[in-house]
This record gives structure tokens, sequence and C-alpha cells, in this order.
């Protein structure tokens, strides 16, 4: 007798954790739902995976929300293997259901943005190797196929003049289906033109929804455009701390611009005490990548010194005639004035002082 009482506790525990699971299954699969209502795609795959894991085997309408949310996160070979399961387990009963034939729809929209992939691919070595017009033939036939990648790359053709005119409008469309689609680097790109008006009238609040979901998303350039907006209160009224805090988080990925940025709100105390170091600090990160703006910046804190910081023509000089050969006219003018005047390390050459100040009359036309 003890022995069946221990049984039927065992198979009753048994029951309840299986209509645990059940209901744990329904409540994550309610809130992929959800999550899939606002557009929330991630959020979704994330609830769809805790669902199968209670419901522990398949289910074909997990399975069709699961397709559905991967290709709107833009997964699509992800959707495409997604898909080919629920044919695998959709019951031959439901084979006339209207999320049976949505699927049987969605196969030929995955086959085509699958082959616009391929386009994609296809374009992207001509695109870095600089032959734009074999590049834009490619990414125009993935983007007429809804290759967000594609689109985007398409409006920065646009943007720049990269194997067609320069066309701010015709950039503007592309960013924006790039961005709908949920392209992040489009996001930022379509947030800048709306800050500065490129092609489109300057509208501040769009432009700050962008930037903020493709900052938040860590995009870096999101990050550094989103300071600027505080910094110089584009739509909104400066906020010091708040230009602060993205540029921060632009520069920790290593963003130069970033750097720049803030190297400069240390070096002259905006919203925060002067720090010469970690000004130093900041604007070497830049310059060394390249940063034309910040190595006339480092030259000028090395020629002037201040705050503890000794003056240092020969490291000013190094910084200053990397910065003016990319065409930094105040560059030009420290190169001259250092020339002009010698120091330690530094002979005098009133030569090529009045040629890089002829250089700096000329750049400042």
């Amino acid at each position: 007798m003890r022995l069946l009482i221990i049984l039927f506790m065992l198979q009753a525990g048994l029951h309840t954790l299986a209509q645990d699971k059940t209901i744990l299954a329904k409540s994550e699969y309610m809130a992929a739902e959800e999550a899939y209502g606002n557009g929330d795609f991630k959020k979704c795959i994330n609830h769809l995976a805790k669902s199968k894991e209670y419901f522990g085997g398949s289910n074909y309408l997990i399975q069709y929300l699961e397709v559905k949310a991967l290709y709107g996160d833009e997964q699509i070979t992800a959707a495409s293997d997604a898909v080919n399961k629920f044919f695998e387990i959709v019951p031959k009963e439901n084979n006339n259901s209207p999320e049976y034939l949505e699927m049987v729809k969605l196969v030929s929209v995955i086959k085509g943005r699958l082959e616009a992939e391929e386009f994609y691919k296809k374009g992207l070595p001509y695109y870095v190797n600089d032959n734009y017009s074999e590049a834009l033939t490619w990414f125009r036939k993935a983007a007429e196929q809804g290759n967000p990648k594609a689109q985007n790359f398409l409006g920065d053709m646009y943007y720049s003049g990269y194997g067609v005119a320069v066309n701010y409008a015709e950039a503007v469309t592309w960013y924006r289906k790039a961005a709908e689609k949920g392209n992040v680097s489009a996001q930022t790109n379509l947030g800048a033109m709306y800050c500065y008006g490129l092609g489109v009238a300057v509208n501040y609040a769009e432009a700050a929804s962008l930037l903020r979901k493709a900052a938040e998303e860590g995009d870096s350039y999101a990050q550094v455009y989103l300071g600027d907006m505080y910094n110089y209160g584009y739509g909104r009224a400066e906020n010091d701390a708040e230009a602060f805090a993205w540029y921060r988080k632009a520069a920790e990925q290593g963003n130069a611009l970033g750097q720049r940025r803030l190297g400069f709100m240390y070096r002259y105390g905006t919203g925060l005490a002067v720090n010469y170091a970690e000004a130093l600090a900041w604007y070497r990160k830049a310059a060394e990548q390249g940063d034309a703006s910040a190595q006339t910046e480092l030259g000028k804190m090395y020629r002037y010194g201040g705050y503890g910081m000794p003056k240092n023509y020969a490291e000013a000089l190094k910084w200053y005639s990397l910065a003016a050969e990319k065409g930094e006219a105040d560059a030009m003018e420290g190169l001259a004035h250092i020339y002009g005047n010698g120091g330690v390390n530094v002979k005098k050459d009133k030569k090529l002082s009045a040629e890089w100040y002829a250089k700096y009359l000329k750049a400042k036309k």
C-alpha cells in the first residue's frame, strides 16, 4: 500500500510539472507575440526559444512566429532554415491554414532576399577596391530586392559621389529604406541628414529619434552625433553632461571623432574641470588613428603648453606636419610659426616658414 501511495505521488508530481511547463511555454509564447507586435524581433526570438524549451518539442505555431521574427530581424538565412522546418512539422490538416499559406508566400520572398544578399556580396569587393561603377551595379540590384546593407551603401555612394553625381535627396531615399528595416548604420546616416538638413528639411526631433535608436544599439557615430546635438543645442537646450556621456561611449569604442570631441571638452573645460592630461590622452588616441583635426590640436597643446604641461616644439612639429599634409590650415600656420622662430631641437628655417605661411593663406581663402 505504501509503495502504491509513493507511485501515485510521483505520477501526480510529474503531471503537475508537465502542467507547469505547459503554462510557462504558453506564457513565453504570449510574451513573444507581444514583442513581435511591438517590433522587437530579437526579444520575440528569445521568448520563442524559451517557449520551445518548456514545450519540449516541435510546435508549428511557435515555428511560424519564429520565421516571421527572424525575417523581421533581417536574419534571412536563419529565416530560410526556419521556414523549411515549419513545413516539416506542420500537420497535414493545417495545409490550408492562414499560417501555412503565409509561409508559402514568404518562401519566394526569402528566396529573393537570399539572392539579394549574393548581389550585395558581389558588390562589396568592387566598392572596397574603388571600382564604384561595378559596385553600383551590384548594390543597386541588391537594394532593389530589399537588401538593407546594399541600400545603405547605395545611400553612401549618392552622398559621397562615388560612381554617381552627389545627390543628397537620393541618398536620403536609400538611407530611409534601409533604416526602416532596422539597419543601424542607415539610422545613423538618416539621422545626420535630418540634423544638418541634407537632402531633407532640418528636423531635430526626427534626427534625435533616429540617432538615439542607433546610439543605444552601440553605433559609435550615432553616439557622437547625438552628443553634438546636446553639445551645440540642436533642437534642445545645451547639455554638457549628456554630450560628454555620449562622446565618452563613442571614444571608448575607438571612434576617433568621439575621442577628439572628448579631448576638446577636457582641454577647454566644457562642462567639467580643465584636465590637460586627459585632453592629451584622448587627442593622441584620435591623432594616432589619422584624425587630422586631432593632430592639429595635439600640435597646439605641445606648442603652447600650459596647465603644468611644458612646451615641446619637436612634438608640435611632428603632429603639425602630419595634419598639414592632410590640408589642415591651422597646422600650416603652426609650422610657419615654429620654423620661423625655432626652438629646442627645432632649427630655425625662414624659407620653410615662408612656404608654410603661403600655403596657410591659400588654404584659408
